[in-house]
């Protein structure tokens, strides 16, 4: 059931998705592409392009070696985590082994009903931007934290999960967020000329933006129905949707004086985002991660998972 829209403050927009085909081979690239427009993974074999300093067939250096053991501040693998809302923890398991049978992940919010190749987004122009709910689209969420730093996550989240590697994800649509401390000071005014002259957070900028944003927006139909002015207008809708679909809802404010445990520090999540259901075959997925006390559900369940078995509950 689509949510209730009031007078024009409020809007919802489920767009058909169109994803892009690869053909022939592409030597420089490597993992996968979407099958079809529902975000189907298949696998493709490729040979990675040599970076450059690997052109003249040179071995790393003492140097980049230890640079490459001491980077573990990203993954190369996305972790999605399932049942935050869920209490019971059987229940929990039961939700990922029901997602691993199905070989689905589903975008949320999306009401019931929707196919996987709609993309679902709800708008409501008299909220602010800065509190997260102002433009909200349909995703698929993951984190990218390496296996030895996920402990704070699980915390917030769940122990239940399951892992891709993020070059299968981001041939899927995967992106990351755009993070913006919700109480620092911008370093320029939201533009030239703001009558003020100094601007108190990044809050009052990007609300002061989607207060733009929205009365462009709304001009838009008399733009439309100006002869000399239809093919400008046209354009600038089509601008207006793609800032709303890849940049505005991908916007995820946080308050940078929270601890790193606090569950509203969004920003140790190091979210990315696929925007449709995402689906998958069980060897896609490169990890599991459980509590030791479901080893042997898991194995019983999913004996041909050849995969990575983690515990969340042992230390990695």
């Amino acid at each position: 059931m689509l949510p209730r829209c009031i007078g024009a403050c409020c809007r919802v927009r489920a767009v058909r998705l169109t994803c892009q085909g690869f053909s022939g081979t592409t030597p420089s690239m490597i993992g996968v592409v979407p099958g079809h427009f529902s975000g189907r993974l298949t696998r493709v074999t490729m040979q990675p392009a040599p970076t450059e300093s690997r052109l003249n067939g040179s071995a790393p250096t003492a140097r980049e070696l230890n640079a490459m053991l001491l980077q573990r501040y990203v993954s190369s693998d996305l972790t999605h985590f399932v049942g935050r809302s869920v209490k019971i923890k059987r229940k929990r398991y039961l939700l990922l082994r029901r997602i691993l049978k199905d070989g689905l992940l589903r975008a949320r919010p999306k009401p019931a009903g929707l196919g996987s190749g709609i993309y679902y987004l709800q708008k409501d122009a008299e909220k602010s931007l800065s509190m997260n709910e102002a433009c909200e689209g349909s995703a698929v969420c993951f984190c990218d934290i390496p296996l030895g730093d996920l402990e704070l996550h699980m915390r917030k989240y769940s122990e239940f999960g399951l892992a891709f590697s993020k070059e299968l994800l981001a041939d899927c649509g995967a992106s990351p967020v755009i993070y913006v401390p919700r109480l620092g000071r911008p370093s320029l005014l939201p533009y030239e000329g703001y009558g003020r002259g100094r601007v108190a957070s990044q809050r009052v900028a990007f609300d002061h933006f989607w207060r733009l944003f929205n009365r462009i927006e709304s001009a838009l139909p008399e733009f439309e129905a100006a002869p000399g002015l239809r093919k400008n207008a046209a354009d600038l809708r089509r601008m207006l949707q793609f800032l709303e679909s890849h940049i505005i809802s991908n916007l995820k404010f946080f308050d940078h004086r929270l601890p790193d445990f606090d569950k509203d520090n969004f920003y140790m999540e190091r979210e990315w985002r696929v925007s449709h259901d995402v689906e998958f075959k069980l060897s896609d997925v490169q990890r599991i991660i459980i509590p030791r006390e479901y080893s042997r559900d898991f194995r019983r369940d999913f004996p041909k998972f050849d995969g990575e078995i983690v515990f969340a509950d042992m230390p990695h």
